[in-house]
């Protein structure tokens, strides 16, 4: 069985490679963009289950990303899960404005959490 692919894109390195590191021991094949543009070309050329977006990123906010994804038709049916320090609420209204049905996970979230919900995104059955 092949290894579900996901694509992480965070401006900082720090949390890039701790989620890398905790993603890849849990049997996963991970791919990491600091930067909006390498983490569309990455999921054009990779095809990931899932791409796990920051939403904070100094040149293109993660909901503009995940809004270009869902517009490309390369990349329109890949999953999407934002993250984010702050409250995933105050992003609600923005995700509706734009039609985005991504869940928001707050990066402050233990990181079993964050696998249970990456594995709900993506559909792996996969035991915690």
């Amino acid at each position: 069985m092949s290894k579900k692919k996901l694509v992480i894109v965070d401006d900082s390195a720090d949390d890039v490679m701790m989620l890398e590191f905790f993603l890849k021991n849990e049997g996963y094949e991970v791919f990491s963009a600091l930067k909006a543009d390498d983490a569309i070309r990455l999921a054009k050329e990779h095809k990931p289950d899932l791409v796990i977006i920051d939403i904070y990123m100094p040149e293109t906010d993660g909901i503009t990303l995940a809004s270009k994804l869902k517009e490309d038709p390369e990349t329109q049916n890949l999953r999407t899960l934002l993250l984010t320090a702050a409250k995933p609420w105050r992003y609600q209204e923005k995700l509706d404005a734009l039609n985005l049905k991504t869940p928001i996970v707050e990066k402050s979230i233990a990181f079993q959490g964050l696998l249970t919900t990456i594995r709900q995104a993506i559909g792996d059955s996969a035991s915690s």
